[in-house]
Order: C-alpha cells, then sequence, then structure tokens
C-alpha cells in the first residue's frame, strides 16, 4: 500500500518518478492523486524545469473534468514568470493557457468550466487553499494572493480576498507590522466592498486575529514541506479562524493538541 505523505516527500525532492507512482496506485482518490501531480510540480518549478499542465493532463485524464485544479496547475506553471503581475494580467494569461489545453480534453474542459465559473464554492476545496495559503507564509515565503484568487470561481473571489486578508492580517501582527490598506486598493481596485468590509472589520490599524492558530495541523499539501507544526497561543471566545470558523470555547485536549468548539460563518 502506497503511503502517501512519504511519496509526496520524495515527488518534492525529486527522487521518486511520478507516472511508476500512479501506476502502482490506481486506487488513490483524485484528491490523493492530485497532491502527487501538485507535487511533482512543486519539484519541476523549483529546478527550472518544464511544468506543463497538458503533461499532467495527460497523465491524469480526469482532471480535464475539473477546471479547478487545471486551473491550479496553470497558475502555478505561471508564478515563477509572472510572480510580479497583478491580477488582470494573469487572469488574461491564465485565459490563454486554458485555451492551449489538448484538442482530446478541451472540449470536456470547456464544459465543466462554465459549470465552474457558476458553481458555489467547495468548503473543503476553499479550506484547503487558505490552508495552504497560511502554510507558505508560516514558512517564510510571500504568496501573493492575486494568485490565490485565480483558484477560486470569480463570483466568490471578493469573499476569499477577505478570508486571505485576515490570514495576512495575522501573521503581520505576529511581526508588530499592521495592514497596508492603500496598497491593497491599489493591488485590488475591483474589490472595494469587500476591502471596506475587511478594514472595518479589522480596523485601520488592525494587526489581524492573533489568537485564532491554537490547533495542532498536520500540513500535508503538495505546496508545503510536509511537517507537523504547534502554535499555542491563549484561545479567546468570539475570534475566527481562517477568516471562517468563529471559536465558542475549548472543549478538552488529547495527543493532537487542543479541541474547540467553533461555529462555521459561511453556513
Amino acid at each position: 500500500m502506497l503511503d502517501l505523505d512519504k511519496a509526496v516527500f520524495d515527488l518534492r525532492n525529486g527522487s521518486i518518478n511520478l507516472k511508476d507512482i500512479l501506476a502502482q496506485s490506481s486506487n488513490l482518490t483524485h484528491l490523493d492523486q492530485f497532491k502527487l501531480v501538485l507535487s511533482d510540480q512543486y519539484y519541476r518549478i523549483s529546478q527550472g524545469l518544464p511544468c506543463d499542465a497538458n503533461h499532467y493532463i495527460g497523465m491524469v485524464p480526469w482532471i480535464a473534468k475539473s477546471p479547478g485544479y487545471a486551473i491550479e496547475l496553470i497558475v502555478w506553471q505561471l508564478s515563477p514568470e509572472l510572480k510580479n503581475a497583478n491580477l488582470a494580467i494573469l487572469h488574461e494569461e491564465l485565459t490563454r493557457q486554458l485555451e492551449l489545453i489538448g484538442s482530446e480534453y478541451k472540449a470536456q474542459l470547456d464544459q465543466a468550466m462554465q459549470e465552474w465559473r457558476f458553481a458555489l464554492p467547495d468548503d473543503d476545496e476553499l479550506d484547503r487553499l487558505a490552508s495552504d495559503f497560511e502554510t507558505r507564509r508560516e514558512q517564510g515565503e510571500a504568496p501573493r494572493i492575486e494568485l490565490w484568487l485565480l483558484l477560486v470561481p470569480p463570483a466568490h473571489r471578493g469573499k476569499f480576498l477577505m478570508r486571505l486578508i485576515d490570514i495576512e492580517a495575522f501573521q503581520l501582527g505576529r511581526q508588530n507590522a499592521s495592514i497596508d490598506w492603500p496598497s491593497y486598493r491599489i493591488r485590488f481596485p475591483e474589490y472595494d466592498v469587500e476591502l471596506d468590509r475587511a478594514e472595518k472589520k479589522l480596523g485601520k490599524d488592525s494587526v489581524g486575529d492573533q489568537s485564532n492558530r491554537c490547533i495542532r495541523e498536520i500540513f500535508e499539501t503538495a505546496s508545503s514541506v510536509i511537517s507537523t507544526k504547534i502554535y499555542e497561543p491563549a484561545i479567546s471566545e468570539g475570534v475566527l479562524f481562517r477568516g471562517r470558523f468563529q471559536i465558542e470555547r475549548e472543549i478538552g485536549r488529547g495527543s493532537f493538541g487542543k479541541v474547540l468548539l467553533a461555529l462555521d460563518q459561511t453556513i
């Protein structure tokens, strides 16, 4: 049986072959297969090697029916060369790259894209993306919100922007820094309403919610080194976790850390 954690780690370090792993593990879920694909792509990007989305869709054809995953592959493919581009330029290049998807997958991807643009966001998928964004910041990287916004349907980017700003605000607070609201407004002029709401919620000089990262988390996404991190700030009632869950109280502790009662603010 495949040790998924080890396979992800080995792929990220280039010590095993993705095609061989996929051939040996046909019973993996789509999400687990995608973790392996992202791990291989991460290694290739880090080495300056080609990491074309077409290549991966050819190896894992079901991705052509899952535009969220196809878009994620393309976004990371573009990230090294367009790391300083604004959201509009990134969106244009993403659209162009989607047009280059191989003809044998084009029809099913086009149909899936139409559905994706108007679909309700998958909460688990949004949590995964938010966790990935936060993990990268925890590890000293500087992930750009613009790239993450491309990973969710356009109609839901404003709400997701507020969530990512909350994460940035928390981490800025740990560095005794505050939010640069004018910079956000220059970067995201199309989201004035959401920025007004976020600024009102956090305050002009807010450093974010510093007591809401109190759960031990095992990050297994392909965009971070596999590790276990423990955060033990004080718990206070009413704070938000990842911009979504309102912490009510601690209800217990165990070998994996604290157990919290929280309300999902998106329901």
